[in-house]
């Protein structure tokens, strides 16, 4: 799970525009509400940028359920 959450921060540091530390600061309990960058443009950025590091689509049930870390992890389990 260290090495998806690594390649997950680099997600959101591209995403949102975010440098090395902030993307750092991200952990599995972090969710949107944590991250004032995390808006709806932000959110459709990052599933795109999880989509290609993933090789993964996302419906729009998934993208709707995907508000944190830790759910955005749960999908790419169950999905692997």
């Amino acid at each position: 799970m260290q090495e998806t959450l690594k390649k997950l921060r680099l997600c959101f540091q591209s995403a949102m525009d975010m440098n090395a530390q902030q993307a750092k600061s991200i952990t599995v309990k972090t969710s949107m509400w944590d991250l004032p960058e995390w808006d709806s443009l932000a959110h459709a950025r990052l599933l795109l940028e999880i989509g290609e590091t993933f090789s993964r689509d996302f419906d729009e049930d998934d993208a709707e359920k995907l508000d944190s870390v830790e759910a955005i992890l749960d999908t790419l389990r169950d999905h692997s």
